[in-house]
């Protein structure tokens, strides 16, 4: 007589495939929910973090349209002429009190850390640099003060105030990776220990970084013939040497031209676009005091 195998065994066996595979569904659900849960954190994160940088943001440009006195301006431009003609002391003061009276302006205590710098107050230039560098404010020329400072230390003091100095200016690189300044200060501290090599790759990034016109030039240049331009024809002066600076030459050219005098005029203009920088010379060249003559046959190659 054969015996027939039970059922019983094989249907614990498919029980237990059944829950295993629910068992298997289950953890594929938990683990999509779970990849679910870490993306909307990460959103969040994301999120809060978007939320600040926008609200630091129109923090900083708030700061545009703080209320300030009306005479403001004035006293900052007299206190940094005062710093332009040497006079730190009177322009330290100044700047204390504007600091004072107006905290919601930027800049201004990184401008009090510069005047007490120059001023030989090293303890209030580092407090006011600090201070500049928390307020997210000119971080990076505030370090390189900060480099400065540490090169007028005593040699003696504890460390060696250059490797301060070096590890400030690379921090000023990295806070504003536009600005030339901090290349040329990395270069001037690499020569006086002897790095050349690392003093000309410095030199060669600031070269990179310069705008492309020099500033002072155009500056001077701009306030000579704003001053020439609106003078009679018979006070014009009529020994400006162009040999001396740039500005000397582009205020002799349009007194020439201004007189009537183009042959003059063109072989001024003629030196100036052979001595300067292409980008500068075409900059100042058509200064709106000079443009009044661009139609003028004999000047007018020396404007295109």
């Amino acid at each position: 007589m054969s015996v027939v195998p039970r059922a019983k065994p094989v249907f614990r066996l498919r029980s237990w495939v059944r829950k295993t595979l629910q068992r298997r569904v289950k953890l594929k659900r938990a683990l999509v929910v779970f990849a679910g849960v870490l993306v909307l954190v990460a959103w969040m994160f994301y999120s809060l973090g978007s939320a600040m940088q926008q609200s630091q943001m129109i923090s900083e440009i708030a700061k545009q349209g703080v209320e300030i006195p009306a005479d403001f301006q004035a006293q900052l431009d007299a206190a940094l002429k005062s710093l332009r003609d040497g006079k730190a002391d009177k322009a330290l003061g100044q700047l204390i009190v504007l600091e004072r009276e107006n905290s919601s302006v930027s800049s201004l205590t990184y401008l009090v850390a510069l005047a007490a710098m120059q001023s030989g107050d090293s303890d209030k230039a580092l407090t006011k640099a600090n201070e500049s560098i928390a307020k997210r404010e000119r971080v990076s020329d505030s370090l390189a003060l900060k480099a400065v400072l540490e090169t007028q230390k005593n040699s003696s003091s504890f460390g060696d105030p250059r490797v301060r100095a070096e590890s400030y200016l690379r921090q000023a690189m990295l806070a504003d990776e536009a600005s030339s300044s901090p290349c040329i200060e990395l270069a001037s501290l690499m020569r006086y220990r002897g790095r050349h090599e690392e003093a000309k790759q410095f030199l060669e990034a600031a070269r990179s970084r310069l705008n492309p016109v020099d500033s002072h030039a155009v500056v001077d240049t701009s306030l000579a013939l704003l001053n020439l331009q609106f003078l009679p024809d018979g006070e014009l002066p009529a020994d400006i040497n162009p040999d001396k600076d740039v500005a000397s030459l582009f205020s002799a050219a349009y007194v020439a031209m201004r007189k009537g005098d183009f042959a003059r005029a063109a072989d001024i203009l003629r030196k100036g676009r052979d001595r300067l920088p292409p980008d500068l010379y075409y900059y100042l060249v058509n200064d709106p005091a000079m443009r009044k003559f661009v139609s003028r046959p004999e000047v007018a190659e020396f404007f295109q």
